[in-house]
């Protein structure tokens, strides 16, 4: 069950005409604040769960507890973190090695997705 002092960080802004709109780094930034300041009772979602969560929630740990933790959070199975907001992020965390741990995670989640898969 939840709590009822849970935050969610929804990922996945909109224009008038309902179309998602590309991540930014005002709003990649705004989520990564966002997320650090109400950390303890975080949810992050978008439509799908799989990339732009995945990528925020990678940038919210990594920034409060380090890369590892980061990469520790991801599921090699469900997770495809965005390329455009981990780099987004990357910039505003000011960790530009972020874009190549992120790749090489992404290579150890295809090897693994083709072993169990």
């Amino acid at each position: 069950t939840f709590s009822k002092n849970r935050c969610i960080c929804y990922i996945g802004d909109t224009d008038q005409e309902g179309e998602l709109l590309s991540p930014d780094q005002y709003r990649v930034q705004s989520a990564i604040g966002w997320g650090v300041k109400n950390y303890d009772n975080l949810i992050v979602c978008c439509l799908h769960g799989m990339s732009r969560s995945s990528a925020i929630a990678f940038l919210i740990e990594t920034k409060l507890n380090g890369i590892q933790k980061g990469l520790d959070l991801l599921d090699k199975a469900v997770h495809w973190p965005n390329s455009l907001i981990i780099a987004l992020g990357s910039q505003y965390l000011k960790i530009p090695r972020l874009n190549d741990d992120i790749r090489e995670w992404k290579i150890e989640a295809r090897k693994a997705q083709k072993l169990y898969g």
